[in-house]
Formats: C-alpha cells, sequence, structure tokens
C-alpha cells in the first residue's frame, strides 16, 4: 500500500493510484464553504444595510411635533393655556435626570 499527502488519492491494492473523488466534487464542496463562510457576512451586511436605512429616515425626521407646537401657539394667543407649575418643575426635574 501506497501512503501519500494528496487526500483525493488513495491507493488501491494493485499499489495504483486512483482518485477518490472526482473534480466536480472537489469544486461543489469548495463552492459550500465559500457560501457557508459568506452567510454571516451577507447577514451582517443585510443588518448594516437595515440600520442605514433606519438612521436615514429618523435623521430626516423632526425632533419636533410641529402639530403640538402649532396648538400651543394657538392656546397662548387665546390666552386659554393654562399651567400647572408644579408638573411642570417636576417634569422638567425629571427630563434632566434622565
Amino acid at each position: 500500500m501506497k501512503v501519500t499527502n494528496n487526500p483525493m488519492a488513495q491507493t488501491g491494492l494493485n499499489g495504483q493510484t486512483t482518485k477518490v473523488a472526482s473534480d466536480k466534487t472537489a469544486d461543489v464542496s469548495a463552492a459550500k464553504t465559500d457560501n457557508e463562510n459568506s452567510s454571516p457576512v451577507k447577514a451582517f451586511a443585510n443588518k448594516a444595510d437595515n440600520f442605514f436605512d433606519i438612521n436615514n429616515k429618523l435623521s430626516s425626521a423632526s425632533d419636533v411635533d410641529m402639530e403640538k407646537v402649532n396648538q400651543v401657539r394657538e392656546l397662548i394667543a387665546q390666552g386659554n393655556l393654562s399651567l400647572d407649575l408644579d408638573v411642570l418643575s417636576d417634569a422638567i426635574l425629571e427630563m434632566h435626570r434622565r
């Protein structure tokens, strides 16, 4: 029996070296390895794309609710805005504690 370092070859009983797997099989297994390695990369890339999409949507959104601002302006203009100073001061303090 002949011992070789080639994992794709096997020595038969007559001493001749024969191929264990065809080149197509080797190509398929190499392709599987590439796909297995790229799967986590693709998953990460998809998550990164989603993050950037969400970030772009949020950056284009306003931090101020203009509808609420306009309602308060209207109440001030009409003289109908009533404030509970204790609730307002507690809300301001709570906001700064975060």
